[in-house]
């Protein structure tokens, strides 16, 4: 039995995450947050709170503060649609948008985890290459080798690994970032 309370946040109308939130989830917003917003966020987690961001692909929108925001965390957000081709994906009956992932790096967060899980239409998210003072970032989550990074956010058919352009798997789908 969980003990949660889940309030929504209106950060453009508080300014500022509330001090009980134990963890602010921001669940793939359909449009880009505000300058202000991600600032709010962004003074949260600096002062120690938790943050869960969800981002989408850019098929439509451009997510240009959310991106900064993570990239200030030491996380890259792919300007990628990942594919999943994989036998174990079609296996359940999934489009080859919904990667499928099955390898998780040790972390705290995954400790344990051996459950395969689908991600519908994902983009790749995966720690940076730099070095952040304060920061430490990893992958948490990585798809197939099957799967690839497409670059063509069109996605007209045929779908197809293009060499130079997409990325090869396996794909991280999501990072952690310790400040």
């Amino acid at each position: 039995e969980g003990r949660y309370d889940v309030k929504d946040v209106f950060l453009l109308r508080e300014k500022e995450v509330p001090a009980d939130c134990t963890v602010l989830i921001v669940a793939g917003p359909q449009k880009d947050l505000l300058p202000e917003t991600t600032a709010a966020i962004r003074d949260y987690v600096q002062n120690g709170g938790k943050a869960l961001v969800m981002i989408e692909p850019e098929l439509k929108e451009r997510y240009q503060n959310l991106v900064a925001l993570l990239e200030g965390w030491n996380l890259e957000a792919g300007q990628d649609v990942v594919v999943d081709i994989s036998p174990m994906g079609q296996l359940f009956g999934t489009s080859e948008f919904a990667p499928l992932a099955m390898e998780y790096p040790w972390h705290p967060i995954t400790k344990g985890f051996q459950v395969a899980t689908l991600f519908g239409m994902a983009r790749s998210v995966q720690a940076g290459k730099d070095s952040l003072p304060n920061v430490t970032a990893q992958n948490l989550v990585q798809t197939s080798p099957q799967s690839w990074a497409e670059s063509d956010l069109s996605l007209k058919p045929p779908i197809r690994f293009d060499e130079g352009k997409d990325r090869m798997g396996p794909i991280s789908l999501a990072a952690v970032a310790t400040i």
